[in-house]
């Protein structure tokens, strides 16, 4: 029983969650993929600086070009992996909102299918029993499964689905951290 309580609990959650995240912002990865070619930009000139340096046996002027390019070669990587949270969060989000109203949805047709059912069941006992009212029945009681079945699968994907946003989110959040700190040692 407490499982059954847990699972309903976790229902409601995903619910608050899915229409909260329904809500939420496009994040427009234009920007961010800007900021990752300029910073892929500066890693190759600071290689192309390195190897000249080399070539010309500066050892100094290489191991200083090299340290700049492993910095900006680290900061598009970051930049990358904004833009690829980014990418994901806004997928997932379409997703989520399709999961949660297939699972409405799903639910409550399998509760109409139920009502369909209770209407049909006085004709049969009453009316001595008409075929195409037993065929209404037990088609309305299979309806009613089927959609409610299509219900419990939506839910597990929206469980699924809200699980992995939230973990999109937090990387987002710790990419975006980690850009920012980078910054701060830039300045």
């Amino acid at each position: 029983m407490n499982r059954f309580i847990q699972e309903i609990k976790d229902l409601f959650e995903n619910i608050r969650y899915a229409w909260h995240e329904r809500k939420t912002a496009y994040i427009d990865t234009g920007p961010i993929n800007e900021q990752y070619k300029k910073y892929r930009k500066l890693y190759k000139e600071k290689m192309v600086s390195a190897s000249e340096h080399l070539k010309n046996n500066d050892s100094r002027g290489y191991d200083r070009e090299k340290f700049l390019a492993d910095d900006y070669n680290d900061t598009a990587n970051l930049w990358d992996r904004e833009d690829r949270m980014a990418k994901s969060i806004n997928d997932n989000r379409y997703d989520i909102k399709g999961s949660l109203n297939s699972m409405i949805t799903a639910y409550i047709t399998s509760i109409g299918a139920v009502g369909g059912a209770a209407l049909t069941m006085p004709s049969i006992y009453i009316d001595n029993s008409n075929i195409l009212s037993e065929i209404a029945f037990f088609g309305f009681i299979i309806l009613s499964g089927l959609t409610f079945s299509a219900g419990v699968l939506n839910q597990r994907r929206l469980n699924r689905l809200v699980k992995e946003q939230m973990a999109y989110v937090k990387e987002f959040d710790e990419t975006k951290d980690s850009i920012e700190e980078k910054r701060s040692y830039e300045l």
